[in-house]
Protein backbone atom coordinates (compact mmCIF):
# COMPACT_ATOMS: atom_id res chain seq x y z
CA UNK A 1 0.00 0.00 0.00
CA UNK A 2 1.08 3.69 -0.63
CA UNK A 3 2.37 5.41 2.09
CA UNK A 4 1.12 9.32 0.86
CA UNK A 5 2.62 10.92 3.78
CA UNK A 6 6.19 9.45 3.22
CA UNK A 7 6.20 10.41 -0.40
CA UNK A 8 5.02 13.70 0.47
CA UNK A 9 8.24 14.70 2.21
CA UNK A 10 9.90 13.92 -1.32
CA UNK A 11 8.90 16.51 -3.92
CA UNK A 12 8.30 14.24 -6.87
CA UNK A 13 9.29 17.00 -9.64
CA UNK A 14 12.75 16.02 -7.98
CA UNK A 15 12.59 12.97 -9.52
CA UNK A 16 12.06 14.11 -13.12
CA UNK A 17 14.94 16.24 -12.44
CA UNK A 18 16.82 13.61 -11.11
CA UNK A 19 15.87 11.38 -14.68
CA UNK A 20 17.10 14.35 -16.78
CA UNK A 21 21.03 14.84 -14.62
CA UNK A 22 20.85 10.55 -15.58
CA UNK A 23 20.32 10.72 -19.36
CA UNK A 24 21.99 14.39 -19.84
CA UNK A 25 24.69 14.01 -17.20
CA UNK A 26 24.75 17.73 -17.04
CA UNK A 27 22.90 20.45 -15.49
CA UNK A 28 22.68 22.65 -18.67
CA UNK A 29 21.37 19.38 -20.57
CA UNK A 30 18.95 19.07 -18.17
CA UNK A 31 17.52 22.30 -17.96
CA UNK A 32 16.95 22.42 -21.79
CA UNK A 33 15.52 19.01 -21.58
CA UNK A 34 13.02 20.21 -19.03
CA UNK A 35 12.61 24.00 -20.14
CA UNK A 36 14.06 25.30 -17.00
CA UNK A 37 16.85 27.67 -15.77
CA UNK A 38 20.44 26.05 -15.09
CA UNK A 39 19.51 27.76 -11.72
CA UNK A 40 16.64 25.90 -10.97
CA UNK A 41 18.43 22.16 -11.99
CA UNK A 42 21.34 23.44 -9.47
CA UNK A 43 18.80 23.78 -6.69
CA UNK A 44 16.75 20.99 -6.87
CA UNK A 45 20.47 19.14 -7.45
CA UNK A 46 20.90 19.89 -3.68
CA UNK A 47 18.09 19.13 -2.42
CA UNK A 48 18.05 15.59 -4.35
CA UNK A 49 21.71 15.46 -2.58
CA UNK A 50 19.94 16.58 0.32
CA UNK A 51 17.24 14.19 0.82
CA UNK A 52 19.57 11.07 -0.33
CA UNK A 53 22.12 12.07 1.91
CA UNK A 54 24.94 11.52 -1.51
CA UNK A 55 26.68 13.79 -3.86
CA UNK A 56 24.55 11.59 -6.80
CA UNK A 57 26.67 13.35 -9.24
CA UNK A 58 29.93 14.29 -9.49
CA UNK A 59 32.15 16.18 -12.24
CA UNK A 60 34.69 14.42 -14.66
CA UNK A 61 36.12 16.97 -17.39
CA UNK A 62 32.43 18.43 -18.71
CA UNK A 63 29.84 15.62 -17.89
CA UNK A 64 28.49 14.98 -14.34
CA UNK A 65 29.05 11.30 -13.94
CA UNK A 66 26.38 9.38 -11.56
CA UNK A 67 27.28 7.81 -8.02
CA UNK A 68 26.83 3.78 -7.30
CA UNK A 69 23.97 5.27 -5.04
CA UNK A 70 22.67 7.79 -7.93
CA UNK A 71 22.81 4.68 -10.52
CA UNK A 72 20.76 2.41 -8.24
CA UNK A 73 18.23 4.87 -7.22
CA UNK A 74 17.95 5.33 -10.99
CA UNK A 75 17.40 1.70 -11.91
CA UNK A 76 14.79 1.36 -9.29
CA UNK A 77 13.04 4.40 -9.95
CA UNK A 78 13.48 4.05 -14.19
CA UNK A 79 10.55 1.44 -14.46
CA UNK A 80 7.94 3.57 -12.44
CA UNK A 81 8.71 6.42 -14.15
CA UNK A 82 8.53 4.23 -17.84
CA UNK A 83 4.83 3.24 -16.68
CA UNK A 84 3.45 6.41 -15.17
CA UNK A 85 4.62 7.44 -18.90
CA UNK A 86 3.07 4.56 -20.59
CA UNK A 87 -0.55 5.51 -18.42
CA UNK A 88 -0.40 8.94 -19.68
CA UNK A 89 0.15 8.18 -23.04
CA UNK A 90 -2.17 5.25 -23.85
CA UNK A 91 -0.26 2.82 -25.34
CA UNK A 92 -2.91 1.27 -26.42
CA UNK A 93 -4.24 3.90 -28.46
CA UNK A 94 -0.75 3.82 -30.22
CA UNK A 95 -1.75 3.86 -33.90
CA UNK A 96 1.51 3.20 -35.99
CA UNK A 97 -0.69 4.29 -39.44
CA UNK A 98 -1.06 7.80 -37.88
CA UNK A 99 2.48 8.23 -37.28
CA UNK A 100 5.18 9.96 -39.10
CA UNK A 101 8.57 9.64 -38.30
CA UNK A 102 11.91 8.33 -39.21
CA UNK A 103 12.72 4.84 -38.19
CA UNK A 104 16.63 4.59 -37.54
CA UNK A 105 17.90 1.21 -37.89
CA UNK A 106 21.74 -0.35 -37.24
CA UNK A 107 22.60 -3.70 -38.60
CA UNK A 108 25.42 -5.29 -40.19
CA UNK A 109 25.59 -6.03 -43.60
CA UNK A 110 25.03 -9.78 -43.36
CA UNK A 111 21.67 -9.27 -41.99
CA UNK A 112 20.55 -6.22 -43.99
CA UNK A 113 20.51 -8.10 -47.18
CA UNK A 114 17.93 -10.80 -46.13
CA UNK A 115 15.98 -8.58 -44.03
CA UNK A 116 15.28 -5.47 -45.68
CA UNK A 117 13.09 -6.38 -48.41
CA UNK A 118 10.86 -8.24 -46.03
CA UNK A 119 11.26 -5.05 -43.05
CA UNK A 120 10.20 -2.18 -45.72
CA UNK A 121 7.09 -4.51 -47.09
CA UNK A 122 5.76 -4.45 -43.27
CA UNK A 123 6.58 -1.06 -42.66
CA UNK A 124 4.58 0.29 -45.82
CA UNK A 125 1.82 -1.94 -44.88
CA UNK A 126 1.29 -1.06 -41.21
CA UNK A 127 2.63 2.48 -41.14
CA UNK A 128 2.92 3.95 -44.75
CA UNK A 129 4.29 7.11 -43.26
CA UNK A 130 7.36 6.00 -41.50
CA UNK A 131 10.40 6.39 -43.61
CA UNK A 132 13.65 3.59 -42.72
CA UNK A 133 17.09 4.94 -42.32
CA UNK A 134 19.90 1.75 -42.19
CA UNK A 135 23.14 2.42 -40.53
CA UNK A 136 25.94 -0.59 -40.50
CA UNK A 137 26.20 -0.62 -36.89
CA UNK A 138 28.84 -3.44 -35.97
CA UNK A 139 30.12 -4.23 -32.33
CA UNK A 140 32.94 -1.60 -32.86
CA UNK A 141 30.76 1.34 -33.35
CA UNK A 142 26.82 0.40 -32.22
CA UNK A 143 27.42 1.65 -28.73
CA UNK A 144 28.31 4.78 -29.77
CA UNK A 145 25.53 4.95 -32.09
CA UNK A 146 23.37 4.67 -29.73
CA UNK A 147 24.91 6.97 -26.90
CA UNK A 148 24.52 9.51 -29.79
CA UNK A 149 21.04 9.10 -30.59
CA UNK A 150 22.17 8.19 -34.11
CA UNK A 151 20.34 4.95 -34.44
CA UNK A 152 16.72 3.78 -32.65
CA UNK A 153 17.58 -0.06 -32.19
CA UNK A 154 20.08 -2.07 -33.50
CA UNK A 155 20.34 -5.67 -34.80
CA UNK A 156 23.28 -8.16 -34.99
CA UNK A 157 25.91 -10.16 -32.70
CA UNK A 158 26.51 -7.74 -29.81
CA UNK A 159 28.36 -9.93 -26.84
CA UNK A 160 29.63 -7.34 -24.65
CA UNK A 161 27.56 -4.09 -24.02
CA UNK A 162 26.83 -1.70 -21.25
CA UNK A 163 24.11 -1.93 -18.94
CA UNK A 164 21.98 1.37 -20.20
CA UNK A 165 21.91 -1.18 -23.40
CA UNK A 166 18.50 -3.00 -23.06
CA UNK A 167 19.34 -6.54 -25.10
CA UNK A 168 16.71 -9.14 -26.04
CA UNK A 169 18.13 -12.29 -27.95
CA UNK A 170 16.03 -13.51 -31.16
CA UNK A 171 18.11 -16.34 -31.92
CA UNK A 172 20.88 -18.35 -32.66
CA UNK A 173 22.94 -18.49 -36.05
CA UNK A 174 24.81 -22.04 -37.12
CA UNK A 175 26.73 -21.29 -40.67
CA UNK A 176 26.49 -22.22 -44.12
CA UNK A 177 28.88 -22.83 -47.15
CA UNK A 178 27.76 -21.23 -50.02
CA UNK A 179 28.99 -21.80 -54.03
CA UNK A 180 27.93 -21.49 -57.45
CA UNK A 181 27.33 -24.84 -59.23
CA UNK A 182 28.17 -23.82 -62.02
CA UNK A 183 31.91 -22.59 -61.00
CA UNK A 184 31.97 -25.67 -58.58
CA UNK A 185 31.01 -29.06 -57.92
CA UNK A 186 30.85 -29.88 -53.86
CA UNK A 187 29.72 -33.24 -52.88
CA UNK A 188 27.64 -33.75 -49.32
CA UNK A 189 28.53 -33.92 -46.89
CA UNK A 190 31.72 -32.21 -47.28
CA UNK A 191 34.86 -32.77 -45.95
CA UNK A 192 37.11 -30.55 -44.21
CA UNK A 193 39.98 -31.38 -46.48
CA UNK A 194 37.71 -30.93 -49.53
CA UNK A 195 36.84 -27.36 -47.70
CA UNK A 196 40.22 -26.40 -47.40
CA UNK A 197 41.46 -26.88 -50.73
CA UNK A 198 39.35 -24.24 -51.91
CA UNK A 199 40.31 -20.53 -52.25
CA UNK A 200 37.59 -18.53 -49.78
CA UNK A 201 35.96 -15.63 -49.66
CA UNK A 202 36.13 -14.10 -45.94
CA UNK A 203 33.54 -11.38 -45.09
CA UNK A 204 35.18 -9.66 -42.19
CA UNK A 205 33.41 -6.48 -40.50
CA UNK A 206 36.56 -5.33 -38.82
CA UNK A 207 39.21 -6.42 -41.24
CA UNK A 208 40.72 -9.33 -39.51
CA UNK A 209 41.74 -12.22 -41.88
CA UNK A 210 41.52 -14.97 -39.52
CA UNK A 211 38.63 -15.99 -37.35
CA UNK A 212 37.21 -18.86 -35.35
CA UNK A 213 37.10 -21.16 -38.73
CA UNK A 214 40.76 -20.90 -39.36
CA UNK A 215 41.73 -22.03 -35.75
CA UNK A 216 39.38 -25.22 -35.66
CA UNK A 217 41.04 -25.85 -38.93
CA UNK A 218 44.56 -25.75 -37.60
CA UNK A 219 43.58 -28.23 -34.95
CA UNK A 220 42.53 -30.55 -37.74
CA UNK A 221 46.02 -29.83 -39.53
CA UNK A 222 44.44 -27.67 -41.93
CA UNK A 223 44.35 -24.40 -43.77
CA UNK A 224 42.78 -22.33 -45.53
CA UNK A 225 43.75 -19.51 -48.33
CA UNK A 226 41.57 -16.26 -47.73
CA UNK A 227 41.89 -15.17 -51.66
CA UNK A 228 40.13 -12.30 -51.16
CA UNK A 229 38.45 -10.26 -47.44
CA UNK A 230 35.43 -8.16 -48.19
CA UNK A 231 34.20 -5.59 -45.35
CA UNK A 232 30.64 -6.47 -46.73
CA UNK A 233 28.83 -9.08 -47.85
CA UNK A 234 27.39 -6.63 -50.78
CA UNK A 235 30.56 -7.81 -53.61
CA UNK A 236 30.32 -11.86 -52.65
CA UNK A 237 27.29 -12.99 -55.59
CA UNK A 238 29.79 -11.00 -58.30
CA UNK A 239 32.59 -12.93 -57.34
CA UNK A 240 31.04 -16.32 -56.75
CA UNK A 241 29.59 -16.10 -60.06
CA UNK A 242 33.45 -15.44 -61.89
CA UNK A 243 35.59 -17.49 -60.18
CA UNK A 244 35.66 -21.13 -58.39
CA UNK A 245 35.58 -19.81 -54.56
CA UNK A 246 33.24 -20.32 -51.84
CA UNK A 247 32.73 -18.58 -48.68
CA UNK A 248 30.98 -19.13 -44.93
CA UNK A 249 28.43 -17.00 -44.33
CA UNK A 250 25.16 -17.01 -40.96
CA UNK A 251 22.76 -19.36 -42.39
CA UNK A 252 19.91 -16.42 -43.04
CA UNK A 253 22.29 -14.65 -45.31
CA UNK A 254 23.50 -18.08 -47.34
CA UNK A 255 19.82 -18.92 -48.19
CA UNK A 256 19.33 -15.81 -49.46
CA UNK A 257 21.92 -15.23 -51.49
CA UNK A 258 21.01 -19.03 -52.67
CA UNK A 259 17.22 -17.78 -53.03
CA UNK A 260 18.25 -14.79 -54.78
CA UNK A 261 21.64 -15.85 -56.92
CA UNK A 262 20.91 -19.61 -57.72
CA UNK A 263 23.72 -20.67 -55.57
CA UNK A 264 23.73 -23.71 -52.94
CA UNK A 265 24.87 -24.33 -49.93
CA UNK A 266 26.28 -26.95 -47.65
CA UNK A 267 27.27 -27.68 -44.21
CA UNK A 268 30.41 -26.47 -42.85
CA UNK A 269 32.24 -29.27 -42.10
CA UNK A 270 33.43 -28.21 -39.00
CA UNK A 271 32.46 -27.70 -35.68
CA UNK A 272 32.03 -23.50 -34.47
CA UNK A 273 30.04 -21.93 -32.09
CA UNK A 274 26.58 -20.94 -32.53
CA UNK A 275 25.95 -16.68 -32.98
CA UNK A 276 23.52 -15.19 -30.72
CA UNK A 277 21.87 -12.42 -32.45
CA UNK A 278 20.25 -9.33 -30.34
CA UNK A 279 18.22 -6.67 -30.93
CA UNK A 280 19.50 -3.75 -29.15
CA UNK A 281 18.35 0.65 -27.40
CA UNK A 282 18.72 2.49 -25.58
CA UNK A 283 16.92 1.77 -22.17
CA UNK A 284 15.23 5.19 -21.95
CA UNK A 285 13.79 4.14 -24.63
CA UNK A 286 11.89 0.90 -23.32
CA UNK A 287 8.49 1.84 -22.49
CA UNK A 288 8.90 4.45 -25.39
CA UNK A 289 4.79 3.22 -27.23
CA UNK A 290 6.20 4.37 -30.90
CA UNK A 291 9.80 2.35 -29.97
CA UNK A 292 7.89 -0.74 -28.59
CA UNK A 293 5.72 -0.94 -31.72
CA UNK A 294 9.27 -0.73 -34.05
CA UNK A 295 10.87 -3.13 -31.44
CA UNK A 296 8.32 -5.63 -32.12
CA UNK A 297 8.28 -4.88 -35.93
CA UNK A 298 11.65 -5.40 -36.61
CA UNK A 299 11.88 -8.73 -34.47
CA UNK A 300 9.08 -10.26 -36.27
CA UNK A 301 10.33 -9.23 -39.41
CA UNK A 302 13.75 -10.50 -38.44
CA UNK A 303 12.29 -13.95 -37.32
CA UNK A 304 10.21 -14.65 -39.89
CA UNK A 305 12.53 -14.12 -42.46
CA UNK A 306 15.65 -14.92 -41.43
CA UNK A 307 15.15 -17.68 -39.27
CA UNK A 308 12.13 -18.97 -41.40
CA UNK A 309 13.96 -22.52 -41.70
CA UNK A 310 13.76 -24.67 -38.71
CA UNK A 311 17.32 -26.11 -39.04
CA UNK A 312 19.23 -22.96 -40.23
CA UNK A 313 18.91 -21.45 -36.39
CA UNK A 314 16.96 -22.33 -33.10
CA UNK A 315 14.90 -19.54 -31.53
Amino acid sequence: MINEVELKRLDLNLLLTFSALMQERSTLGAARRLYLGQSAISMALRRLRNNFDDQLFVRVGRNMEPTPKAEFIYDQLLPALQQIQQTMRGINAFDPAQFDFELRLGVTDDIELPLMPSLQHALKSSAPNVDLSVRQASMSNVVALIEAGDIDLSLSYYPKLPKWINAKVLGKVSFLVVYDPKQISLASPLTAEEYAKYEHILVSFSGTRKGIIDYALEELGLKRRIAVALPSASSVPGLLKRQAMITTLPSYTATYLAQEYGFKTIQLPIVIPEVEISLVWHRKRDGDPQHQWARKLVQESFQENCFSDSSAATI
